[in-house]
């Protein structure tokens, strides 16, 4: 399932079933899944993902999130401070009760009976430039106090393991 949550990254606009096909034909192909398993159902993936939760995504993300440029690379460097970049912007998340407390309804005052269609949820990066490789993320509320891109931004900073840059 770890799989197929990077695999929904990059297929955003496939439904299920489609990106879990491509990513067993991928596997199979390098030897890593077994020829009798049958692809499951919606359903079936939905609770998969339900049971893996967001721990081992956060856990790969902390391992793998790091600069990409060395020092040859065009744009990666001013003299000798690796260029950052910031961004921060608004995603829509499943309408859930458990969404709507976490995160709230953007533009409501955090309900739903404001009209809003989903809950929405603040994200702010930082990424290399050069490589545009997402070094540290941070995921929360767009409503309650302390909820905007800045304290999002003081948090995501606090959050980044230094890497040298």
């Amino acid at each position: 399932m770890v799989y197929f949550a990077m695999a929904m990254a990059l297929f955003g606009e496939d439904d299920y079933e489609e990106i879990i096909v491509r990513l067993t034909g991928t596997l199979r192909g390098w030897g890593s899944w077994g020829e009798a398993w049958e692809v499951p159902t919606r359903g079936g993936i939905t609770q998969a993902r339900q049971r893996l939760g967001h721990e081992p995504l956060r856990e790969l993300f902390a391992q793998v999130a790091v600069p990409a440029a060395d020092a040859g690379t065009e744009g990666a460097f001013l003299g000798p401070w690796r260029l950052m970049t910031i961004d921060g912007f608004g995603w829509d998340v499943l309408d859930a009760k458990e969404n709507a407390a976490e995160f709230g309804y953007a533009g409501t005052g955090g309900d739903a009976e404001s009209g809003a269609g989903f809950p929405k949820a603040g994200v702010v990066t930082i990424s290399e430039c050069a490589s545009h490789a997402e070094v540290a993320a941070v995921i929360g509320p767009v409503t309650s106090k302390g909820s905007g891109e800045q304290s999002l931004l003081g948090r995501c900073i606090r959050g980044w393991k230094r890497t040298g840059c």
